[in-house]
C-alpha cells in the first residue's frame, strides 16, 4: 500500500503543479487536460492531499516518507502559484487608456491597427503586449483582440466576435509551439496562431484576422498622425511576475523550442522572421532577410497574382490580391511558428517550376505607396 500511495501522490501532486505545462512538452496529450483546468486541478489537489495525510498518519516512519511529504507539499504549493491566467494577466478595455500624447519613445516598437471610419490605435509590444499576451480592446465600435505568443513571436490581431457575440480571452498554455487562449464566455480553447477554436463548445469556429503592422512608434505616427496610443491605466491588474523579470524569463524562447506536430525542416533558420499569407488554401512565407534584398515584386499565391511591398525603413509590409484589389493579411511569425500550422507552405522566392514560385520584380516607381496595410 505504501508504494502505491507514493506513486499516486507524486503523480497527482506533480500534475496539479504543472498541469498547464505538461501539454507543452507532450502535445499528443489530449487538450481535455487543460480545458476548464480549474476543476481538474481541484480534484488533483484533493487526491494529493489524501495521499499526504495517509503518509503522515500511517507511514511517517517508513523510509522516504519524510522526503515524500516535503515533495508533495511543495508541488501542492506550486499548484496555487503556477497559473498562466494569473501570470499573464489579460488586459480589458476598461484598463486601457488611449491618447494622442504619450511618454513612449519614438523608437518603441508598436503594433498598430487602422480601420476605415474608426481611426487608428497602436500598442507598445515590449511594455504592454508582450507581458500581457492578450489585450481585449475595441477601436470605435469594433472589438479587437490583440494577441502575442512569446514562444513563436507572433503578434496577431483578431475580431473576437462569433455569431454576433463578443468574446473576451485569456492565456492558458502553450501547445504545438504556440499559445492557447480561452474565451471566458464558453471556456473554449483557441489557437493563437490560427484563430481557430480547437477544443470546447465552439470547436471548429474561427476568428477573423484584422490587418495590423509592427513598426517603430514614430513611423506609425508619421503614417497615422491622429493615431491613439494605448497605455495601461494605473488600476490595471498586475501579473504575478514583474515585467522586467518576465521579459528575462521569456528569453528562453530564443534558445528552446517546444515539440509540435510538423517537421520544421531546414528551409529557413528556426527563428527567421517571416511574413505569411494564405490564399485559396495555399500558404506562402516571405522571409524578412530576402525581402530586404527584393522589397517590391509581383508574385503568385494559390494561383492568384499578388503584389508585395516591403519597406525596410519602417518594417511595414503591404500585400494586394490583384484579382479583386483586396488587401492581403500578412502574419508575422518566427519560421518554426508559421511552419507548424502551415506544414506545406511555399517559401518565397522559390523557383519558377515550383508551385507558387512565380514572381516578377518591378522597380519601386511601379508601386502605389498608398496600398492598405497588411498584418506585419
Amino acid at each position: 500500500m505504501y508504494p502505491l500511495i507514493l506513486l499516486v501522490g507524486f503523480a497527482v501532486s506533480f500534475w496539479s503543479a504543472f498541469q498547464l505545462q505538461v501539454v507543452t512538452f507532450a502535445p499528443r496529450l489530449s487538450l481535455y487536460t487543460i480545458h476548464r483546468f480549474e476543476r481538474k486541478r481541484r480534484l488533483l489537489r484533493s487526491i494529493a492531499g489524501v495521499c499526504l495525510i495517509l503518509l503522515i498518519v500511517f507511514y511517517r516512519h517508513e523510509n522516504g516518507a519524510a522526503a515524500a511529504v516535503v515533495v508533495f507539499s511543495l508541488f501542492l504549493v506550486l499548484s496555487f502559484l503556477i497559473d498562466n491566467t494569473k501570470g499573464f494577466r489579460d488586459l480589458n478595455k476598461e484598463h486601457i487608456i488611449k491618447s494622442t500624447d504619450t511618454p513612449l519613445d519614438g523608437y518603441t516598437t508598436v503594433v498598430g491597427v487602422a480601420l476605415p471610419g474608426a481611426g487608428s490605435v497602436c500598442y507598445a509590444i515590449e511594455d504592454m503586449v508582450l507581458p500581457r499576451h492578450v489585450l481585449n480592446d475595441r477601436l470605435g465600435d469594433t472589438p479587437l483582440l490583440i494577441s502575442f505568443c512569446a514562444a513563436c513571436r507572433s503578434c496577431i490581431v483578431y475580431h473576437p466576435v462569433i455569431d454576433g457575440r463578443r468574446l473576451s480571452f485569456q492565456v492558458i498554455a502553450v501547445w504545438r509551439r504556440n499559445m492557447v487562449m480561452r474565451d471566458r464566455e464558453t471556456g473554449t480553447l483557441w489557437q493563437q496562431a490560427t484563430g481557430e477554436a480547437i477544443y470546447g463548445e465552439l470547436k471548429g469556429r474561427k476568428l477573423q484576422m484584422v490587418m495590423s503592422q509592427q513598426m517603430r512608434l514614430d513611423h506609425w505616427r508619421s503614417a497615422h498622425p491622429d493615431t491613439a496610443i494605448a497605455v495601461e491605466s494605473e488600476t490595471a491588474p498586475k501579473g504575478r511576475i514583474p515585467k522586467p523579470m518576465l521579459r528575462r524569463m521569456l528569453k528562453i524562447t530564443e534558445r528552446a523550442m517546444a515539440p509540435g506536430f510538423s517537421d520544421i525542416g531546414n528551409a529557413l533558420p528556426l527563428r527567421e522572421k517571416v511574413f505569411g499569407v494564405t490564399l485559396n488554401g495555399i500558404s506562402k512565407a516571405y522571409p524578412l532577410s530576402r525581402l530586404k534584398e527584393s522589397p517590391e515584386f509581383l508574385d503568385s499565391v494559390g494561383g492568384t497574382e499578388v503584389r508585395i511591398v516591403y519597406r525596410p525603413e519602417t518594417n511595414s509590409i503591404d500585400g494586394v490580391n490583384l484579382a479583386d484589389g483586396s488587401p492581403l493579411i500578412l502574419e508575422s511569425h518566427w519560421w518554426f511558428g508559421w511552419k507548424e500550422f502551415h506544414p506545406f507552405t511555399d517559401v518565397w522566392p522559390g523557383s519558377a517550376d515550383e508551385p507558387g514560385g512565380h514572381r516578377t520584380e518591378l522597380p519601386p516607381a511601379h508601386f502605389d505607396r498608398t496600398v492598405d496595410a497588411g498584418n506585419g
